[in-house]
């Protein structure tokens, strides 16, 4: 059985190889998605790191806030000639996006109820 040092140091580990990850990544190109993939693969219990996670709500309530962080990164670090660039684009993509899929949802939805009425009727 691990103690919770030992995990504690493989999880600060992690930490430091995801920060070279970043700077190596900045350098070359390389998508980080990846590489964190790539790490979180060697880390689990498949992996050579064998950290075994079974904790369904811990890892949701990970997920939750390192998305709040990458959002709050990512909202800090875009500037504003960049989004006044694609503002245009993006309201019009999402404002007829929204309304096609209502319309095919819609247009289903009406479809499946006269075929289930007509299912009834038999």
């Amino acid at each position: 059985m691990e103690i919770i040092e030992d995990k504690i140091f493989i999880l600060s580990l992690m930490v430091i190889i995801s920060i070279f990850i970043t700077k190596l990544t900045k350098n070359y190109g390389i998508p980080t998605l990846l590489l964190f993939i790539a790490l979180g693969m060697l880390a689990g219990s498949d992996g050579p790191g064998g950290l075994e996670f079974s904790n369904a709500s811990l890892a949701q309530a990970i997920g939750t806030v390192t998305l709040v962080f990458i959002l709050f990164s990512g909202g800090l670090d875009t500037s504003f000639s960049s989004v006044r660039r694609g503002i245009k684009s993006s309201v019009s993509l999402a404002t007829f996006g929204v309304i096609l899929t209502a319309a095919l949802a819609g247009g289903f939805l009406y479809f499946l109820q006269g075929f289930l009425y007509f299912m009834r009727s038999l």
